[in-house]
C-alpha cells in the first residue's frame, strides 16, 4: 500500500475591492419644497466630501428616500394642519 503525506502552510491577502458605507441625511422644515431643497443640499455636501476623499462619484447610490409629514396633534384627522415635513 502506498501512502502520500502532504504538509504545508499558506497565507493569502488581497486588497478589498468593495466597501459599503451607510450615512443618513435628515432635514426638517414646515414647507415641503424647502425640506427637499435642504435635503438635496446636505446630500450634495456629503457626496462632495466623499468624492474629495477619493471615492468615485458614479458609484455612490441612494438606497432609501422618505418624507414623513407631521401634523398637529390637536386634531386626529388627515386634514389637520401640517406642522413639519421630515426627509431622510
Amino acid at each position: 500500500m502506498r501512502v502520500l503525506k502532504v504538509q504545508g502552510k499558506g497565507r493569502v491577502s488581497v486588497e478589498p475591492d468593495l466597501v459599503t458605507l451607510s450615512f443618513k441625511v435628515e432635514t426638517k422644515a414646515r414647507d415641503y419644497a424647502e425640506c427637499l431643497r435642504n435635503l438635496n443640499a446636505r446630500a450634495e455636501d456629503l457626496r462632495a466630501s466623499m468624492t474629495a476623499a477619493g471615492l468615485n462619484r458614479a458609484e455612490l447610490k441612494t438606497s432609501a428616500f422618505s418624507v414623513r409629514v407631521r401634523r398637529s396633534t390637536r386634531a386626529k384627522s388627515t386634514s389637520s394642519p401640517v406642522t413639519a415635513h421630515r426627509t431622510t
